[in-house]
């Protein structure tokens, strides 16, 4: 058998648009051979099966996700700044994406009852380390852990109900107007006077 030469990155990058769009169920095993054009042979022996390449799917937006709150955290002027920045650019991405919603959270509520234990948990784990990025972060500000605990589940609600309104209501201004109003305590005044965050809808 001949091994086929691909871009690793954009057989993952491809394979979790896939299954983001579609689900790990709907999504064929021909459909996986066909947006990420590389051969089976190839696929069965870099990730051994459909639910081997989507749990490197699965994990590769969630580092994606991480990697985004962590740059937000350490390049603004404040902890709630940068909480802020990241919601914000989350809101419009949700609200421009094809896809919609959070590609861990749908994956969790499919697999939840209907599917395979292993790859839910891999979706729960990430989803909770996301908690706990938040929860690391605000102990830096908060006087109090139990503060810090319930400011980061707050924001994990929020989030939340971003990812799973926006298949009902997908206007920018109304989504923005429910997390502002759900999390009065972080500086939206101040971040939404921030160059990055002059966003206007289409």
């Amino acid at each position: 058998m001949t091994l086929q030469k691909f871009d690793y990155l954009e057989v993952v990058e491809s394979a979790m648009e896939l299954f983001w769009r579609k689900g790990y169920k709907a999504a064929s095993i021909k459909e996986v051979f066909d947006v990420t054009n590389i051969n089976p042979g190839s696929l069965y022996n870099t990730f051994q099966s459909k639910s081997g390449i989507f749990k490197i799917a699965l994990d590769h937006y969630a580092n994606k996700v991480f990697d985004r709150l962590n740059d937000d955290l350490m390049h603004n002027a404040s902890v709630e700044i940068g909480i802020c920045n990241f919601l914000l650019r989350d809101i419009r991405n949700t609200q421009e994406a094809g896809f919609c919603g959070c590609f861990l959270l749908k994956s969790q509520l499919e697999l939840q009852f209907n599917g395979d234990r292993e790859l839910k948990t891999i979706a729960s784990k990430n989803l909770k380390r996301l908690e706990s990025l938040f929860f690391e972060a605000l102990t830096t500000c908060c006087l109090y852990e139990s503060e810090a605990h319930m400011k980061a589940s707050n924001i994990m609600f929020a989030w939340y109900g971003v990812h799973t309104y926006v298949y009902i209501n997908s206007d920018y201004q109304s989504i923005l107007t429910c997390v502002l109003e759900f999390l009065p305590w972080l500086p939206w005044a101040e971040a939404l006077e921030m160059s990055v965050n002059d966003y206007r809808p289409f």
